[in-house]
């Protein structure tokens, strides 16, 4: 049932303390796995024309340096490890990041997540856990701050019982943590929970159907309300439907829509508690050939804010790429991705803050498999975003080359 892990993706963007903390259950095979070890060093260089992710102004008065080199080497792991009738499962991997001028920035980072799964009486159960740190990208920042080590953490639970051809339900309990090093971004921490149930039901000549109910619930401890000794926060619950339908070999279609309530704890004077909006997401994938592939996504969601001054995001995304194998050894991609955000301001909020925002990169790369241990990437992309602070519209250009190899 493929529709799966979309339906997770959504789900756990949803319940995260923001999205860049998004935690997703990994998706392990319904067959039994065999045991794989892939361990491996990756290296990248990437040519960034405007680092601060502002205007010139700005730059200067976070003392930036907006062209700039980085360098980023990278250790990487994926283990998949039967025992029994049970499965442990390991990937991510682990770096440092250089910068030729702007030293400053130079952090640690590292994307890991692990699971062990279990299967009982014809059900599936996942215990998860990730980790992640990185330099924030500095269009998240405020003016004031361009140093800042980011740190997320999730832990979850998943169960999924019955068949993929016939009923399926699912049940998720996440939770995730954000934690900034600025003491300028400490009103951005977070805290994150979320509770995600769905129920499917597939024939392969039909397609699969799904229910989906999360519940959700963000809070930012350090954003203290005068008179109440707790920070702001807010709830969420979303009810949807979504099918998903292989038409032969070639199409693949998927989507759910649903209607999503959020509840702030409190509001400035005037502004409601409650909003109620459609949100969705969907994907088509089309393969005209065995060499060729043209997919497009599309989201609209609500997440917690990764700004100080901002409680939630409204964003709509959309993704569109061809893709095209020469050979055995060559992959060439192109695409482009569309970005809006709507935001409010936090209950506290008396600064500027970015509350209307669009981003569009276009893409392109060029991957050579040299052999089954050793790839190259070749990476493109230009990205304009405006806002409706002047000083967060910008123009970049980046170049990257990274190789792996594993072991």
């Amino acid at each position: 049932m493929r529709l799966r892990p979309l339906i997770f993706v959504a789900v756990a963007t949803a319940g995260a303390s923001f999205q860049a903390a998004a935690q997703v259950m990994p998706t392990v095979p319904a067959a039994a796995a065999q045991r794989e070890v892939k361990i491996g060093v990756r290296a990248g260089v990437t040519y960034d024309s405007n680092v601060a992710r502002a205007d010139r102004a700005t730059a200067i008065a976070r003392d930036i340096k907006a062209e700039d080199y980085t360098f980023r080497p990278q250790a990487v792991v994926s283990i998949t490890q039967p025992v029994g009738q049970q499965m442990l499962v390991l990937q991510g991997a682990g770096g440092y990041d250089f910068y030729r001028h702007n030293t400053r920035l130079n952090r640690q980072r590292v994307d890991v997540t692990g699971a062990g799964v279990s299967r009982v009486l014809g059900c599936q159960e996942t215990v998860f856990a990730s980790y992640r740190a990185s330099q924030s990208e500095l269009q998240d920042l405020d003016l004031g701050t361009s140093k800042n080590l980011l740190k997320t953490n999730g832990v979850g639970v998943g169960i999924a019982c019955g068949r993929p051809d016939s009923l399926q339900g699912n049940i998720v309990v996440q939770k995730t943590q954000a934690k900034n090093s600025a003491g300028t971004r400490k009103l951005s921490d977070s805290d994150g929970k979320v509770l995600a149930m769905t129920l499917a039901y597939g024939r392969p000549s039909l397609g699969t159907a799904t229910v989906l109910y999360t519940y959700s619930d963000a809070q930012f401890p350090n954003r203290i309300i005068p008179g109440r000794p707790v920070g702001d926060g807010f709830f969420t619950e979303t009810l949807g439907l979504g099918y998903e339908r292989q038409f032969g070999q070639r199409i693949l279609v998927s989507g759910m829509v649903s209607r999503t309530e959020l509840k702030r704890e409190f509001a400035p004077p005037g502004l409601p508690l409650k909003l109620t909006t459609t949100t969705y997401v969907g994907s088509a994938e089309y393969r005209p050939s065995n060499r060729l592939t043209i997919s497009a996504d599309v989201a609209r969601q609500i997440v917690p804010s990764q700004r100080t001054g901002k409680l939630y995001d409204i964003t709509t995304a959309y993704n569109g790429v061809i893709r095209y194998e020469l050979g055995t050894r060559f992959t060439i991609s192109a695409g482009d991705s569309y970005l809006r955000s709507t935001s409010n301001t936090d209950t506290i909020s008396a600064m500027s803050v970015i509350t209307r925002s669009r981003a569009n990169t276009i893409f392109g790369s060029i991957a050579y498999r040299q052999s089954e241990r050793t790839s190259f990437l070749f990476d493109v992309r230009q990205e304009d975003r405006k806002t409706n602070l002047v000083n967060f519209n910008y123009n970049d250009t980046r170049v990257g080359l990274s190789a792996e190899v594993s072991f």
